[in-house]
């Protein structure tokens, strides 16, 4: 299902269009799996039909996240299986900007955490802070929307400051910004030289699958983590698991998320990501004397809404005061 991204970019927004598209004599029935490979190999005159099967198989996904309902099963490899959708808006139709966003959105769903992998890859960049005694630690930030998230501690106390992609000019002219709680170990960096991102953020619920994102503790250092599901890593890495709880009564109560996810050092500041591929979280080192979560294999990670709502909405928020820090260029490889 790898190869479909590529050759088959628009299958995710085509199904659910094609699926819910009304009849022109006004006689709705449902649509089959087979119709819609026709249909789209003759739209975008591809060389080859995608596979029923794993149309069928896309389709099945699409019924589980509630954007599509089955209406029958049949034909050998799901080819007569039949679908409908309704959309809320037709006007939808002609919006280029919504479509192209719903097919990523669609695309999570679809080909799951290898897709959402990659697509979020490029946007989680690495942290390298340096204290006063010249000690260097790797931390973890990733882009959202047209700025720069992390946790506070990757920033705090630090002598100089590099990130991946990040140049030092536009560091040292951001507008640095955390949430007015002390304790809250969120940071938002406003850097107007960025180009705005498609703002993919939710809820978690417990027991929602996540994959976790974040770079290794030390620069240049190959890590591994561990993970309840799977592991994919190499200097770049990424555990999936899932949110095991919401932890309202732990480090001061505020609504915190327990994953079956190690967060590790490096870790902290990178997003927690679901399976319709929504940041739903910020990864954050436990507070210590709050209890040994990190031993028994989970993770902690601070809601985006904390973002969304208290940081951009500006609901409670104050500056954070980096004219001590010195931004440089990262020079690592």
């Amino acid at each position: 299902m790898k190869d479909y991204v590529a050759y088959y970019p628009q299958l995710p927004i085509e199904i659910v269009l094609f699926f819910s598209e009304r009849p022109k004599d006004g006689t709705w029935k449902p649509r089959a799996v087979f119709e819609f490979c026709s249909y789209y190999k003759e739209k975008y005159k591809t060389d080859a039909l995608p596979q029923p099967r794993i149309v069928a198989t896309i389709c099945e996904k699409f019924v589980d996240a509630g954007k599509l309902t089955i209406h029958s099963r049949a034909g050998i490899d799901s080819t007569d299986n039949r679908y409908f959708a309704f959309l809320r808006d037709e006007s939808f139709r002609q919006d280029p900007f919504a479509l192209e966003f719903l097919n990523f959105h669609l695309g999570f769903i679809a080909y799951g955490f290898s897709y959402i992998y990659e697509y979020y890859k490029p946007f989680v960049l690495p942290v390298l802070f340096v204290d006063s005694d010249e000690n260097e630690f790797l931390g973890t930030c990733f882009r959202y929307q047209n700025s720069i998230v992390s946790a506070k501690h990757c920033f705090e106390g630090a002598k100089r400051i590099a990130i991946q992609g990040i140049d030092s000019k536009e560091l040292s002219k951001a507008n640095f910004i955390i949430h007015e709680k002390d304790l809250m170990d969120l940071i938002y960096v406003e850097i107007p030289s960025l180009e705005l991102l498609p703002p993919f953020s939710g809820n978690a619920e417990i027991l929602d699958e996540v994959i976790t994102l974040g770079y290794s503790k030390i620069a240049g250092y190959h890590n591994f983590l561990s993970a309840e599901k799977a592991t994919v890593s190499s200097r770049f890495t990424a555990t999936v698991g899932q949110v095991a709880a919401k932890a309202e009564d732990i480090w001061i109560r505020e609504n915190l998320l327990l994953i079956t996810a190690r967060i590790q050092g490096g870790n902290s500041g990178g997003p927690v990501i679901n399976n319709e591929g929504r940041i739903i979280g910020v990864s954050v080192s436990m507070s210590k004397g709050e209890g040994n979560y990190d031993d028994l294999g989970y993770g902690t990670a601070i809601p985006i809404s904390f973002i969304d709502e208290d940081i951009i909405n500006k609901k409670a928020c104050k500056q954070f005061d980096a004219s001590k820090i010195e931004f440089v260029d990262f020079d690592y490889e």
